[in-house]
């Protein structure tokens, strides 16, 4: 059972708006001068299920009264509690306040409770959650409309609602909603995999659209934002058909907003937004930086990153501008027409910048930094040159499963867990700069037959080289200075190729694996070697002691 709080004892400090304390099993701390939020519990017993909770309105602590006016993210987090009941001063629902609390049947929320904020997945994973749902409209306290279950397919939001919860409309068959003015922010899926929905207009006064709010409405075809509209979520309209979009001048941020979205043919921009223009093909951010000169006087220098690219619709080949250095995440997410791309200038690719993309030949001459499963499931990539690549992000090109040819550099210093995972690769040679490889990093290539970790790799992770069962012969530098227990598991029938008395050979001869010795450390690298491994002994005997 997970008991979220760092000690069981009471305890407290006084500073201004720090004060913590237990009180009846539950932990409060000041944010406020007389005001408090619950967050963590102590269990009464190793097995609840009957009992129940009660909030209460006030408490007492060093001669102080304090009103409880919120509950925390993740306070109550897989709790076992039968039944809550909360005070009428609760103002603050946290996210995951009760999340996976898999015995509480019943949540007791007095209709007098005005929120000021209400949390995502507050209730999720528990069993009286179901029952918000029995209602055709159903409202928490007096202003949250927590979810829309109503055959009705037009709905005009009260004026006392001023907070939509997490997902009040998803799945719902709502082809029309009308927004009051008291509504500021729409969140993370909230109309989620609403079918009916055509058309939607949000209205001035709105300034933030949550992670995957309008995800796979898969009729949406028509999006009007307001102009106080200022951040828009990943996924917001992912999987959608809106043809063309308006960005306000408030708007700052909409990185991977419009993912998915094959039929987006026109994006524009407000002439007064100080963060976004476009051209033909792509929508850009312009990001601004702090730097010194010579003489200590600040600078403010500025630099464009492509955040979405919408003119694949036909293009089979694109050229980047030479000013752009950074690719944003899901900028050519799942684009399905785009063969090649020139990315001669580019310095960074984002998060799953070209995921589930047809893409077949990139050119990288300046990429610095590849980022999370940036290429992952790019099926038609052939080969990739990455000779001036310093890092591969996780997943970077997993499932890539007819990429054959991979070249890396001798920049190289990181190649992240699962990097080349399920790929058709056949030879790799790692050389670099402290380098480390992942775990995972080669798993299931099934036609990896020769592998390097030459010089400059010092670290190698964990099952690097998992169900790789047609790999014939490994060669491991004398650089490499830690190996885990498990790096080469299931590799029995793999031959070693090993620098006599380096800390590779000392491992794999340990393991019992065949190996042969290609090489042996000069007199200075083995006192070197000696002096390392005692260092390491020593230093671990000590660290183990302190830690047990």
């Amino acid at each position: 059972m997970l008991v979220p709080f760092f000690s069981m004892q009471t305890f407290a400090w006084e500073e201004e708006f720090s004060v913590e304390f237990e009180k009846d099993g539950i932990y409060y701390y000041q944010t406020e001068e007389n005001e408090v939020y619950a967050w963590a519990y102590e269990p009464a017993s190793e097995e609840e299920g009957t009992e129940e909770l009660v909030i209460p309105e006030t408490v007492k602590y060093n001669r102080e009264t304090y009103v409880v006016t919120g509950i925390d993210d993740e306070a109550f987090f897989e709790s076992h509690y039968s039944k809550v009941i909360l005070p009428e001063t609760i103002e603050y629902m946290g996210d995951d306040a009760f999340w996976g609390s898999a015995m509480l049947e019943e949540i007791v929320i007095p209709d007098t409770c005005e929120f000021e904020y209400f949390g995502a997945n507050a209730f999720t994973g528990t069993p009286a959650e179901g029952r918000f749902f029995e209602k055709d409209v159903n409202v928490i306290g007096k202003n949250v409309l927590y979810s829309y279950m109503s055959q009705e397919k037009e709905f005009t939001i009260p004026d006392y609602i001023t907070i939509l919860a997490s997902g009040c409309f998803m799945y719902s068959g709502i082809e029309k909603v009308t927004f009051n003015e008291n509504i500021t922010e729409i969140p993370d899926v909230a109309f989620c995999c609403c079918m009916n929905l055509k058309e939607i207009t949000i209205p001035d006064g709105i300034i933030y659209l949550g992670d995957s709010a309008f995800k796979d409405c898969i009729n949406l075809e028509k999006v009007t934002l307001g102009k106080d509209v200022q951040y828009i979520a990943l996924s917001c309209f992912a999987n959608t058909k809106i043809e063309t979009i308006h960005l306000g001048a408030a708007v700052e941020d909409v990185q991977g907003a419009f993912h998915s979205c094959n039929n987006l043919k026109n994006v524009t921009v407000d002439e007064n937004n100080k963060c976004y223009y476009t051209d033909e093909n792509a929508l850009y951010r312009l990001y601004e930086f702090e730097s010194f000169d010579e003489n200590g006087k600040e600078i403010i220098e500025k630099y464009p990153s492509l955040e979405y690219y919408f003119g694949g619709n036909t293009a089979e080949g694109y050229k980047v501008k030479n000013d752009i250095e950074e690719i944003g995440m899901y900028a050519f997410y799942n684009c399905k027409t785009l063969k090649s791309i020139d990315l001669s200038d580019v310095t960074y690719i984002g998060t799953k910048a070209f995921a589930n993309s047809a893409i077949e030949n990139v050119k990288l001459d300046s990429c610095d930094y590849i980022s999370e499963a940036a290429f992952t499931n790019c099926k038609n990539l052939k080969e990739i040159d990455l000779s001036n690549v310093a890092s591969v992000g996780v997943s970077a090109f997993e499932n890539c499963t007819n990429l054959k040819t991979v070249v890396l550099g001798d920049y190289l210093s990181f190649v992240d867990g699962l990097a080349f995972a399920n790929t058709a690769i056949e030879k790799i040679e790692i050389y670099g700069e402290d380098t480390f490889v992942g775990e995972d990093a080669f798993k299931s290539c099934k036609e990896l037959k020769e592998v390097t970790f030459g010089d400059g790799v010092w670290y190698i992770g964990s099952n690097v080289l998992r169900y790789c069962d047609k790999v014939e012969s490994v060669y491991i530098s004398k650089t490499v200075q830690l190996l885990e227990d498990d790096t080469f598991a299931d590799c029995e029938h793999i031959n070693f190729k090993l620098i006599k008395g380096s800390y590779a050979y000392k491992h794999i001869k340990a393991l019992g694996y065949d190996f042969e010795i290609v090489g042996r450390l000069t007199f200075f690298e083995s006192i070197a070697e000696f002096f390392r491994s005692v260092y390491d002994f020593l230093f671990g005997w000590i660290f183990n002691i302190m830690l047990y």
